[in-house]
């Protein structure tokens, strides 16, 4: 067994892993930031579809911490995705509303493993996961234009903590 291998049956990302993913993350970021401040649909489109990328990093590094409800991550990326995308293609708000309650309920998902890993601090899954719950709130409820803008910023502050520890995490070991 490898270094990493040992790690990950532990539920602990080695730093390889953290890494990896840290830079396919850093790279979403990239292409989401720059689709929306040149208003590109195509570059906006590709993001998201550079988010699945990232959700299956992210499931890699995290289902071990509970292989059953891990089962539920990349489904739930995915019709986010999808259903973003769509949405970004016909220009339609009320399709990329609706894809926050299935990236919410992605992050609650990835939340729970994340505050399950060992080696991961506990409230960073918890972040996330809070996240995602406002997220789903929004779509579910009836809320304000100003409280939707701020779970949406809950839910990318809690993302780029999480980036920001996997930086850490691969540097440090």
């Amino acid at each position: 067994m490898t270094a990493a291998t040992v790690a990950s049956a532990k539920g602990s990302p080695s730093r390889r892993q953290a890494a990896v993913t840290a830079l396919v993350y850093f790279g979403y970021f990239v292409f989401s930031i720059a689709g929306q401040a040149t208003h590109s649909t195509p570059l906006s489109l590709f993001g998201t579809a550079w988010y699945f990328i990232v959700a299956v990093a992210l499931w890699r590094l995290f289902a071990p911490a509970d292989r059953r409800a891990a089962v539920a991550v990349l489904p739930l990326a995915a019709l986010g995705c999808v259903v973003q995308g769509v949405g970004q293609i016909q220009s339609d708000t009320g399709l990329q509303t609706a894809a926050i309650a299935y990236f919410g309920l992605f992050e609650i998902v990835l939340g729970y493993l994340i505050a399950r890993s060992r080696g991961v601090p506990r409230w960073l899954g918890v972040a996330l996961a809070m996240a995602g719950a406002a997220g789903l709130a929004v779509v579910v409820a009836d809320i304000p234009t100003t409280i939707r803008f701020a779970a949406v910023a809950l839910g990318g502050l809690s993302e780029l903590a999480l980036l920001i520890w996997l930086i850490v995490r691969a540097v440090r070991g």
